[in-house]
Order: structure tokens, then C-alpha cells, then sequence
């Protein structure tokens, strides 16, 4: 908790800990890539799915997110 270099605030942490095991649970149920292409074109629908299954995850979050994994942004 002393290095000024990793994150040292608790509830980041242990949403970090949440949003891990989250994942692990959506490619179990989805498979890689399925859960995605599950939501087509609607964009907003996927946001509002993001912010409910992970802890702290805004909507610029799951913007850069949708961006970074290919998923068609309007």
C-alpha cells in the first residue's frame, strides 16, 4: 500500500478482483466472442449491459471498451 506506483484505492481493487471473475463467467456462459455479436447494432442496449455486470465502469469506459474490441460504434 506504500508504492505510489499501483493503485492503492480498496474499492478499485477489489472491483478489479469482481470485474476479473466477470469476465470469466461471461466467456463461460458467451464463449469468446458471442457475447458481443449478441447485441447486433445496438450500441446503447451493450453500455447499459457493460455498467450493470462490472463494477465501476462508466460510459466513456464502455465506449473505449466497445472501441478496443471491434464492436461497430455510430
Amino acid at each position: 500500500m506504500k508504492d505510489v506506483g499501483i493503485v492503492r484505492n480498496e474499492k478499485k481493487i477489489r472491483a478489479t478482483i469482481y470485474n476479473a471473475r466477470e469476465f470469466g463467467r461471461l466467456r463461460s456462459e458467451f464463449g469468446s466472442s458471442k457475447y458481443i455479436s449478441s447485441f447486433e447494432k445496438d450500441e446503447e442496449l451493450l453500455q447499459e449491459d457493460l455498467q450493470k455486470r462490472f463494477r465501476h465502469l462508466g460510459p466513456s469506459s464502455t465506449r473505449m471498451f466497445s472501441w478496443y474490441v471491434g464492436y461497430p460504434l455510430t
